[in-house]
């Protein structure tokens, strides 16, 4: 079927606490996409993202994977900075973010040492 894993990242700055979840992986069986699967397992995600306090949902998205970067653009994300070799492969990514509220530009840059395995 499928599954959404996620970590939660806090940052203070000098005005307030941001909050984001950033999707470290998500997949729907191949056999199973289209059906509304993963629009499903985002919700979910989104509406715990809904609670006070709550930023953003941030996610690495392959360049060569088009099937998920449209998704992610279906569902209301943008791509806000492309991060060469992210993936073991040497593959870029583009960092892409559903904001609940406006954020800093610093957490485009926050993940930027981070490797995907």
């Amino acid at each position: 079927m499928g599954y959404i894993i996620y970590s939660f990242w806090r940052k203070n700055n000098w005005q307030h606490l941001q909050k984001v979840k950033f999707i470290e992986t998500m997949a729907v069986h191949p056999e199973e996409r289209g059906i509304g699967l993963g629009r499903l397992l985002l919700n979910d995600l989104s509406k715990v993202l809904a609670t006070p306090g709550e930023n953003a949902v941030m996610a690495e998205v392959g360049e060569q994977n088009l099937e998920a970067q449209l998704f992610f653009r279906h569902m209301g994300f943008r791509a806000v900075a492309v991060e060469h070799g992210f993936f073991n492969d040497g593959q870029d990514s583009y960092r892409m973010i559903l904001q609940n509220k406006k954020i800093d530009r610093s957490w485009v840059v926050l993940f930027r040492n981070k490797k995907s395995v």
